[in-house]
């Protein structure tokens, strides 16, 4: 994700204030990947937290977009300590497309180990 900020910070204007830690889990959830949204959203419910205060607008950015449940989670977060309106900007939809690649010689799909 460290990469993914990095080039948000080329691309957003520098009248936006990027903070890169105003959100911070505190809650880590075993086997999440392989949850449904209702058990994702129930299992992320309070694992989230800030120590700002949000005037405003907030643009949320997250690295994968699957569910909704995590970004749901977090624009909770954000509302509750005075966000006026959280929208999301994911970078994909599923995290495969970071950890593949393809062989030259039959192009069949390979897992990065």
């Amino acid at each position: 994700f460290e990469k993914l900020m990095e080039a948000a910070k080329r691309l957003i204007p520098s009248s936006v204030a990027l903070v890169p830690d105003g959100l911070t889990c505190v809650k880590g959830v075993e086997g999440y990947k392989s949850m449904g949204y209702t058990e994702r959203q129930a299992a992320v419910r309070k694992a989230y937290k800030t120590d700002y205060s949000w005037p405003g607008k907030v643009v949320l950015l997250d690295d994968v977009y699957t569910t909704g449940a995590t970004s749901e989670a977090c624009a909770n977060v954000l509302l509750a300590d005075g966000a006026t309106d959280v929208r999301t900007v994911a970078f994909g939809v599923t995290q495969k497309a970071f950890g593949r690649k393809y062989c030259p010689a039959c192009s069949r799909s390979m897992k990065v180990r």
